[in-house]
């Protein structure tokens, strides 16, 4: 399984989301920034999480901060978006590193 398709086709799409939401080019940039940030804080401490907690448990919350960040971006505000980014992205890395694992 590989969930990396989605950070892959951001880059191309920034210039777009920077026009659609009047953002400047930095703030802009920090959407493309965030995942690289969530996937190195929290990569190292994916396993330990999910042999703490229960694999299926860690994946069912990640599947939440799929949903909490939809909603935020569904609000078209600049504070949800980003804030909505981070829990996407947390999420995505936590499925990543435990979805291959889980029977």
């Amino acid at each position: 399984m590989n969930l990396r398709a989605p950070i892959t086709l951001l880059g191309p799409l920034t210039n777009e989301i920077k026009l659609d939401l009047n953002m400047s080019a930095t703030v802009a940039g920090l959407i493309t920034t965030l995942p690289v940030l969530a996937f190195a804080a929290i990569s190292p401490f994916i396993s330990r999480i999910g042999n703490r907690f229960g694999m299926k448990n860690v994946l069912f919350s990640a599947v939440l901060f799929f949903i909490l960040s939809e909603r935020g971006a569904l609000t078209w505000r600049n504070d949800a978006l980003f804030s909505g980014d981070l829990f996407c992205w947390v999420g995505h890395c936590v499925c990543q590193r435990l979805a291959t694992r889980v029977n």
